[in-house]
């Protein structure tokens, strides 16, 4: 029974009556149906979420051997990609992933902003004091974030601006984005790149997001060899028995809070043809 009204009030409740459409549509039960949605590929996503790929790595090269196909793929499978919304890697596979017709994702990037050393144009937070018309106290305003040129790229579908200046080198700041790019992520793939991807990298190990190095064969990530644990895939296929894994068999346990986890993200789901590397010596 849907109870609309206090004693106090003057408002009718509805104790026998039936709710009203609004409320009604809250009730709804998590268990009920809810239509499918399938991929271009014939894929059927798991109900009832977004699945988002995070996809990170160089902003100064563009790795297209790498880029071109994971692209394409992850835009036929029917998920979103977020990236870091600049040049090199996150340009490259926006590119790829927005070539494909009919495609159910969106292409995300999550930009920063200038940091305060760089041209007046970009300066960050450059205090002002303004006095509003109704009050005499002086208020101070930040200006505007100005994002780094090359943000975002074309391709960006829903950029996602932020304040936070942190250059690359420090990405384990509090004030870096790469904390977004991973937490907005259901899974992460991690292409070549340098001490920004790094720290995503470690990012991923600390919120337990499920995360995969591809490198293809000579590709190579800044400090990886300290993450013993990153499973690093050489080919396209072996990236996409991880993804499938993940979505379609560990994102069913997302949708039960209490549920214990695994302390480990990159857990094996299921029999997977695909046994990652996790050796030093395959950096």
């Amino acid at each position: 029974k849907f109870l609309l009204a206090s004693k106090r009030s003057s408002q009718p409740t509805f104790a026998s009556e039936k709710p009203p459409a609004a409320v009604a549509m809250l009730a709804v039960r998590r268990s009920e149906s809810v239509p499918e949605r399938r991929s271009s590929s014939g894929f059927v996503l798991p109900t009832g979420q977004r699945i988002v790929v995070g996809v990170m790595g160089s902003g100064t090269t563009s790795e297209d051997h790498l880029t071109r196909p994971l692209g394409r793929w992850l835009a036929e499978l029917g998920v979103d990609l977020l990236t870091g919304g600049g040049p090199g890697v996150m340009e490259s596979v926006s590119k790829s992933f927005a070539s494909v017709e009919g495609r159910r994702g969106i292409i995300m990037g999550v930009i920063p902003a200038s940091s305060g050393d760089d041209l007046q144009r970009q300066k960050l937070f450059n205090e002002r004091q303004v006095r509003r018309t109704w009050g005499p106290s002086p208020v101070i305003v930040p200006e505007l974030p100005v994002p780094p040129e090359g943000y975002p790229n074309k391709y960006v579908e829903m950029p996602i601006y932020t304040h936070m200046p942190i250059s690359v080198s420090s990405g384990m700041d509090p004030m870096s984005r790469n904390h977004i790019n991973i937490l907005t992520s259901t899974i992460v793939i991690a292409l070549p790149g340098g001490p920004g991807t790094h720290s995503e990298l470690r990012l991923a190990a600390i919120y337990k997001k499920p995360l995969i190095a591809f490198l293809g064969e000579e590709g190579h990530i800044v400090g990886l060899e300290t993450y013993d644990s990153t499973p690093v895939a050489r080919t396209l296929d072996e990236v996409k028995a991880f993804v499938l894994r993940h979505i379609f068999i560990c994102s069913v346990e997302n949708e039960d809070t209490h549920a214990d986890k695994d302390d480990d993200p990159n857990r094996e789901c299921d029999d997977s043809p695909f046994e990652p590397q996790r050796s030093a010596s395959s950096y």
